[in-house]
C-alpha cells in the first residue's frame, strides 16, 4: 500500500515510537530510548549512503559493523542497537511499509539472528585475503548449484538423519546423536556438529550441550524440511560460526588476549585460502605452493607478534578444527600439483562460507565507508517532461505501440498496457528482466515473491518507466496473470514532450489517450495537504453530497487523531474546512464534468439486479427487489476508495442466510451475469468465498449527481 508519511526520518521515527509504546511486545528499550537509537541508525545509514526506509539486509550488515567499528559496548550498547533494529523490522512489517520481496524481508531478519552475537571487528586480513573476501562475496552462485553440491555432502545427511529424530520425539541425548550420524563422542567434529545445529536455529541445545531438542520448524515438519538450497546455506553457516567460534574459544583458555583473534584469523584465511585456489598456487617454477597448515602457520605469526610460544597450540587447535570441518563435509583434502596438501571448500559453497566469515569477523574486502545501497525509489533520469514510445510484443510479435511520461511508474504502466490490450487489470503481475529475472511488482504482491532470486525484487509505484526503459532498444518484460507469455516492452524512441496521458499509436500515427490513473489523482490542490486529497477520493466515490462532505471534514479536523492520520499537517480551523471542501468540489468538478463509460455500464449492470431478486447497496445508495430478496450486492466506503485509486471495483455479496454457501453462490452467479451482459470485464473463479471484482473499470462520477 502506498506509505502515507513522508520519507522523512523524523517522521518515522516519531511513528515508530508512537506504535512501539502500544504495542504488545516482550520486554525491550522504552520507547523513547529505541525512537533514540533508530534515529541515530538512520542518521548512521545516511552516512554509509543508505536509507533505513527500505533496509536491505546489507545494510543492516554494514550498520552493526559500524557500530563495532566505533567502539560501542559489545554488551548492552550493541544489545540496545539489535533490540531497536528487531522491533523497527516489526514495525515496518505490522504497519504495512515494506516496499520489497518477502525473501528481502526475510534476509533482513536472517542478519538481526546472527546479529545477537557482534562481528569480531577484524576489519581486514591483510590485502591479498581482502580481495579474495571482495571476489567471493560477489560470485554468488545459483540456487540449483548450492543444492546440487550440498546433498553430496556428508553434513546433509547427517542434518537429515539427526532432525528426523528429532521431529518425532521430544530430545535427544548427544551421544545418541554422535551414534546417529557415526561421530566418536568427545571430538572435535561431534562439538561442531552439534554447535552447529545450534547455530542454525533448526534445534535447540541445552547449556551444557549434552540435550538436543527440535524446534518449531522441524516440529512442525515432522522432520528434516525439504532439501532446499536454503538449507545448504544454513547448515554451511552453522559448520563455519561454529568453527571460527571453536577456534577462538579454545584461545581464550590463554592469558594471552592476542590468541583468540589470532586462532579466528588464522581460520579464516585458511577457509578463504579454501574458497581461492590462486592464493595458494606457485606463481612460477621459483615459488613454492602454499599448504592450508603454511597458509593457517603465516597468520598466526602475524597475528601473534612476539608471543611465540603461542604458535604451536594456535596453530593445532586451528588445523585441528579444520580437519574436523573436514570429516563433516564441508572441506575436501586435495592435493596439490607440487603435493602441497590443501583443504578446499566446493566451488558452490564458497559464497556462503566467505558470506558467514565477513559476517562473524568484519571483514567485507573493500573501502567499507559506504554501503552497497540498491534504493526502491527509482526516479526517471530523463529530462523533465520527457516520455518514452514503447512497442508492446506478444509471442515476438508487435501488438501496440504506446507513448507514456518518463516518469510514469511501472505500477501505472501496467494498467495502461493492460487498457490497451484490452484485457482486464491483472492484479497479480510482475517485471522481469529478459533473462528472466523478476525485479518489479505491485506492492500487495510483494509477500508471494520468497525464492532466493526474489531478493530484487521491489515496489513497481516507486520505480519511473524512465528510470529502467530509458534508451533506445532498452527492453522489460511484464508478466501478466493469466496470459501465457510475457509482453514484451520495448523502447522505440525518446521523446522530448511526453503527452499529457498515456497515448496509444495507430498504424497513421493517430493517437488515443489511455489515462494510466484517475484525474482527481492529479489535482491541483494545496501542496502537502492529505486531508484535501483525502476528501478529493470521497467526493470522487459519489457516495457523499455537499452536506455530507462537509459533515466528513468536520469531524475530521475535531478528531483526536487529526495528527496522526495527517501527519506533519496543521490542523484546520472549521471555518477552513468548509472552505476547503468548497475546493475539493470545484476541483472535483472540472476534472470530472461527466459519467464515464465504465461507471454508467456498472450502474446499470447494478440496477438490473433487484428485478433478479438481489438488494444493492453501492456508494450509499440503495436498490431492493419488491419481494424478499435472495441476497444482496453491496460495496464497502473503503473499496470504493480504493476504486478510485485502482481502476478495479471489488463487489461483496451473499445470500439472505449469511451461513449458506450455495445461496452465496448463486447471488455470486447472478452478478457476474449482469456484469458481463453490461459488457464489463469480471474477475471471479465461482468460488463464494471470494468477491467478485470488475477491473478495468475507471470509476467517474459528476459530484453531486445522483446515482438513481
Amino acid at each position: 500500500m502506498p506509505r502515507s508519511l513522508p520519507q522523512v526520518p523524523g517522521l518515522t521515527v516519531a511513528r515508530f515510537e508512537g506504535w512501539y509504546a502500544g504495542a504488545d511486545l516482550p520486554e525491550g528499550p522504552p520507547p523513547r530510548v529505541a525512537g533514540r537509537v533508530l534515529g541515530e541508525l538512520f542518521a548512521r545509514a545516511q552516512r554509509g549512503g543508505g536509507d533505513l526506509h527500505d533496509p536491505t539486509a546489507e545494510l543492516l550488515r554494514w550498520l552493526l559493523r559500524d557500530v563495532v567499528r566505533d567502539g560501542i559496548d559489545p554488551g548492552d550498547d550493541y544489545d540496545l542497537v539489535l533490540m531497536t533494529l528487531v522491533r523497527y523490522l516489526l514495525f515496518l512489517r505490522r504497519t504495512e511499509r515494506w516496499r520489497r520481496s518477502e525473501r528481502a524481508v526475510q534476509d533482513c531478519w536472517d542478519v538481526t539472528t546472527w546479529g545477537t552475537q557482534p562481528p569480531l571487528g577484524l576489519g581486514s586480513l591483510g590485502p591479498t585475503v581482502d580481495e579474495s573476501f571482495a571476489t567471493g562475496l560477489a560470485a554468488v552462485p545459483s540456487a540449483h548449484d548450492v543444492l546440487g553440491a550440498g546433498a553430496a555432502r556428508p553434513f546433509l545427511g547427517f542434518l537429515r538423519a539427526t532432525l528426523d529424530v528429532l521431529g518425532t520425539g521430544p530430545s535427544l541425548p548427544r551421544s545418541a546423536a554422535a551414534r546417529l550420524v557415526g561421530l566418536a563422542d568427545g571430538t572435535v567434529a561431534l562439538r561442531l556438529w552439534v554447535d552447529a545445529l545450534h547455530e542454525t536455529g533448526l534445534v535447540r541445545v541445552d547449556g551444557g550441550g549434552q540435550v538436543l531438542e527440535a524446534r518449531g520448524e522441524v516440529r512442525d515438519a515432522g522432520g528434516c524440511p525439504p532439501p532446499s538450497a536454503d538449507l545448504v546455506d544454513l547448515v554451511v553457516m552453522g559448520l563455519v560460526r561454529a568453527a571460527v567460534d571453536s577456534a577462538f574459544d579454545a584461545a581464550l583458555r590463554s592469558d594471552d588476549q592476542r590468541r583468540p583473534l589470532a586462532a579466528a584469523a588464522a581460520l579464516a584465511v585458511a577457509l578463504v585460502a579454501g574458497c581461492d585456489e590462486s592464493y595458494l598456487l606457485a606463481e612460477d617454477e621459483d615459488d613454492e605452493e602454499e599448504s592450508t597448515a603454511s597458509v593457517v602457520t603465516q597468520m598466526a605469526e602475524a597475528m601473534l607478534g612476539d608471543d611465540a610460544a603461542g604458535l604451536a597450540p594456535v596453530t593445532a587447535e586451528v588445523m585441528r578444527t579444520l580437519d574436523a570441518l573436514a570429516s563433516l563435509g564441508l572441506l575436501d583434502d586435495v592435493v596439490l600439483e607440487r603435493g602441497s596438501h590443501v583443504l578446499l571448500v566446493p566451488e558452490a559453497l564458497r559464497h556462503r562460507v566467505i558470506r558467514t566469515l565477513s559476517d562473524h569477523l568484519g571483514v567485507v574486502g573493500t573501502d567499507d565507508t559506504a554501503v552497497v545501497w540498491a534504493p526502491v525509489d527509482l526516479p526517471s533520469t530523463l529530462p523533465e517532461g520527457a516520455g518514452v514510445e514503447l512497442t508492446a510484443a506478444l509471442g515476438g510479435v508487435d501488438v501496440v505501440r504506446l507513448r507514456v511520461g518518463a516518469a510514469t511508474s511501472l505500477g501505472d504502466l501496467h494498467r495502461v498496457v493492460s487498457f490497451a490490450l484490452r484485457r482486464p487489470v491483472a492484479r497479480r503481475h510482475v517485471y522481469c528482466h529478459v533473462d528472466g529475472v523478476r525485479r518489479f511488482t505491485g506492492t500487495s504482491w510483494l509477500r508471494s515473491f520468497e525464492e532466493r532470486d526474489d531478493a530484487e525484487v521491489t515496489d513497481d509505484g516507486a520505480a519511473a518507466v524512465g528510470a529502467v526503459l530509458a534508451e533506445p532498444g532498452a527492453e522489460l518484460d511484464l508478466v501478466l496473470d493469466g496470459t501465457p507469455v510475457p509482453v514484451r516492452l520495448r523502447v522505440g524512441a525518446v521523446l522530448a514532450t511526453a503527452p499529457a496521458t498515456a497515448v496509444v499509436v495507430g498504424p497513421d500515427g493517430a493517437e488515443e489517450p489511455l489515462a494510466a490513473r484517475h484525474a482527481v489523482l492529479d489535482a491541483r490542490l494545496p501542496p502537502g495537504s492529505g486531508l484535501a486529497r483525502h476528501l478529493l477520493v470521497l467526493a470522487a466515490t459519489g457516495r457523499h453530497d455537499h452536506a455530507g462532505l462537509v459533515g466528513v471534514a468536520l469531524d475530521l479536523v475535531t478528531a483526536d487523531d487529526f495528527g496522526r492520520r495527517f501527519p506533519g499537517e496543521r490542523r484546520p480551523t472549521q471555518g477552513e474546512a468548509v472552505a476547503l471542501v468548497e475546493e475539493v468540489v470545484a476541483e472535483h468538478r472540472r476534472l470530472v464534468p461527466r459519467a464515464s463509460p465504465g461507471a454508467q455500464a456498472l450502474l446499470r449492470a447494478l440496477t438490473t439486479l433487484p428485478g433478479r431478486g438481489v438488494a444493492v447497496f453501492l456508494a450509499g445508495h440503495t436498490w431492493t427487489p419488491a419481494s424478499s430478496p435472495l441476497g444482496h450486492v453491496a460495496t464497502t466506503a473503503r473499496e470504493e476508495a480504493r476504486a478510485i485509486l485502482t481502476d478495479e471495483v471489488t463487489l461483496t455479496y451473499g445470500g439472505a442466510d449469511r451461513s449458506d454457501d450455495a445461496a452465496a453462490e448463486r447471488v455470486g452467479r447472478i452478478l457476474a451475469e449482469a456484469l458481463t451482459e453490461a459488457g464489463l470485464d469480471v474477475d471471479w473463479d465461482g468460488d463464494p468465498r471470494w468477491p467478485v471484482v470488475v477491473t478495468p473499470l475507471r470509476w467517474e462520477w459528476p459530484f453531486g449527481v445522483p446515482l438513481d
